[in-house]
């Protein structure tokens, strides 16, 4: 196999990677934007909580190294977690 064709087969496989990846991307945020959307509309008390919990959950992807990573983890665990009283005092029964 010539040189050339090797390359060729190399960035094709690379394209394709991207492109499963896009996909994949697209896939997430639209099964993340949905959800959101129609909290919006529902309970909008809700939408400054799930925002908070849906930044810090994409910034795990802005970590540079183990120890930002692991303290972004922290803050997206802390922030679902938050997420979960302010849901139960907006949706309970009895205020409504």
């Amino acid at each position: 196999m010539s040189v050339e064709l090797e390359r060729a087969d190399l960035a094709e496989a690379g394209t394709e990677h991207q492109l499963e990846a896009r996909t994949r991307s697209h896939d997430t945020r639209a099964a993340v934007t949905a959800p959101r959307i129609r909290l919006r509309v529902l309970v909008p008390d809700l939408v400054g909580p799930a925002q908070q919990d849906a930044d810090t959950t994409y910034a795990l992807r802005e970590a540079v190294d183990r120890a930002e990573l692991d303290a972004r983890r922290h803050a997206a665990k802390e922030a679902s977690v938050a997420f979960i009283p302010a849901a139960a005092a907006l949706l309970s029964p009895d205020d409504r």
